[in-house]
């Protein structure tokens, strides 16, 4: 069972973007797991990247919408001490939306199109006893539909939390976390943290991945290959471009994702996951810049599908 320090996986799901999120790890959990080869102090590296397609869905008041998502995460972690260690996490998410004959949103057929989130997240987590870690660090965001404005895009905050290490089976955490949000009142959201050894080979684990922050059932197939079975809340809130039919106004879309993933661990230095899936209780909601909502409307249960690959050095 990995320490305590290791397992200080952070969910902010109900913050950001579930493919390019803050710290929203490729393969699983939220961070990196911390060097432990002949120099335990060295820098490690890990670059992932995904790309999922959202199946046409259609809106209930008319009209559809498919979802084309490219993702890009650069990370790097240090113990600083055998206490002490830091992580820092950089992502990227670009969303192409392309809506056909929808009639909910102010009269326009595409209310908004290609949607890009720069991520970024640093954590510092000190491990007070072999069981206890406690953690923390600041968040920021920019979420844009290409061509807003950049100055108008921006979130901040910052969480903190501990994760306890119960016995070899079981490790549990929690916290808080607090952000800005676009022409909207901050939101706090929890933090849980989950990693328990149901059975040889069976584990339910807090996920941060591609398809968002939830929990995930994982079955050791052999070595180098794992099933997982999951479920998470997708949340992106996002400026608008100043040409569009609410000009600086705010697009946002929710939804439960559903998955199941096979993943491949082909050497120590690489692994790559298929993902499939559904996306139930999506709905898109478009905000004009001064808060009125002309229009909102919810899409009926979709397809996911996708891959993702994982780089370590």
């Amino acid at each position: 069972m990995p320490s305590s320090l290791t397992l200080a996986s952070v969910l902010l799901g109900l913050l950001l973007p579930v493919s390019a999120g803050l710290g929203q790890d490729q393969e699983g959990d939220a961070l990196p797991t911390l060097p432990t080869g002949p120099d335990p102090y060295a820098v490690r590296y890990e670059l992932s990247s995904n790309y999922l397609y959202q199946i046409t869905s259609k809106f209930d008041a008319g009209g559809d919408v498919d979802v084309h998502r490219t993702g890009l995460r650069f990370s790097a972690s240090r113990k600083l001490s055998e206490e002490a260690s830091l992580s820092f996490n950089f992502g990227y998410e670009l969303n192409a939306y392309d809506f056909d004959g929808v009639t909910s949103f102010a009269g326009a057929d595409d209310p908004w199109d290609s949607v890009q989130f720069y991520n970024l997240r640093l954590q510092y987590s000190y491990a007070i006893n072999h069981d206890l870690t406690v953690f923390a660090g600041p968040v920021f965001q920019i979420a844009r539909e290409t061509g807003a404005d950049w100055d108008d895009s921006w979130i901040a905050g910052g969480y903190g939390g501990a994760s306890l290490r119960v016995d070899d089976d079981l490790t549990v955490g929690a916290g808080i976390g607090v952000t800005s949000q676009i022409q909207e009142s901050a939101r706090f959201y929890p933090i849980i943290i989950v990693n328990w050894e149901l059975a040889q080979d069976f584990q339910l684990v807090s996920s941060n991945s591609v398809m968002g922050s939830g929990l995930e059932v994982r079955w050791n197939l052999d070595r180098d290959s794992v099933l997982g079975v999951g479920g998470a809340f997708q949340f992106r809130r996002f400026r608008l471009d100043k040409d569009g039919i609410a000009p600086d106004g705010v697009g946002e879309e929710t939804g439960v994702t559903i998955w199941a993933r096979l993943n491949r661990q082909v050497n120590a230095g690489f692994e790559y996951s298929l993902w499939g899936g559904i996306v139930v209780g999506g709905e898109a909601e478009l905000e004009l810049g001064n808060g009125v909502v002309p229009g909102h409307d919810e899409y009926q249960l979709t397809a996911i599908v996708g891959l993702s690959a994982k780089f370590r050095f």
